[in-house]
């Protein structure tokens, strides 16, 4: 196929691993592969009660202020050099944990840093299957 990327460019790495998922659940379905507690073995009724995490509703609202206060009281400009450096060590193929970590220090967030790469190298989009 002419290696992994090749593999990958042409779907049929996702295809096998579609397939793979499919074949799968047809043996659980079946029978022919044993899952305990899903296809064999199930108890009629649970002998312990499992809390439910529920997560804070109001997280998402925290976590977005926390980011808008980030991004107001960071040093705006020595983070735009920080991430100015992260590009020009990517397009030179360098080492770019260095530069990534000077980024993160001048409060860089995963966005950010990833839009830089992004930029460079564009974002990739799986191979469509059917």
């Amino acid at each position: 196929m002419g290696g992994l990327a090749e593999a990958i460019s042409s779907g049929w790495v996702h295809r096998e691993y579609r397939d793979a998922i499919v074949e799968h659940e047809r043996k659980v379905s079946s029978g022919e592969t044993t899952v305990v507690g899903v296809n064999k073995f199930r108890l009629e009724k649970e002998p312990y009660k499992v809390p439910i995490f529920r997560p804070n509703s109001k997280s998402p609202e925290i976590q977005i202020e926390k980011l808008k206060r980030l991004k107001k009281e960071r040093d705006n400009d020595k983070l735009a050099q920080a991430l100015q450096k992260l590009e020009e060590v990517t397009r030179s193929e360098e080492n770019v944990m260095p530069a990534v970590m000077e980024a993160v220090k001048a409060c860089a967030t995963v966005g950010e840093t990833s839009n830089v790469w992004r930029t460079v190298y564009e974002a990739w989009s799986p191979p469509m299957i059917l």
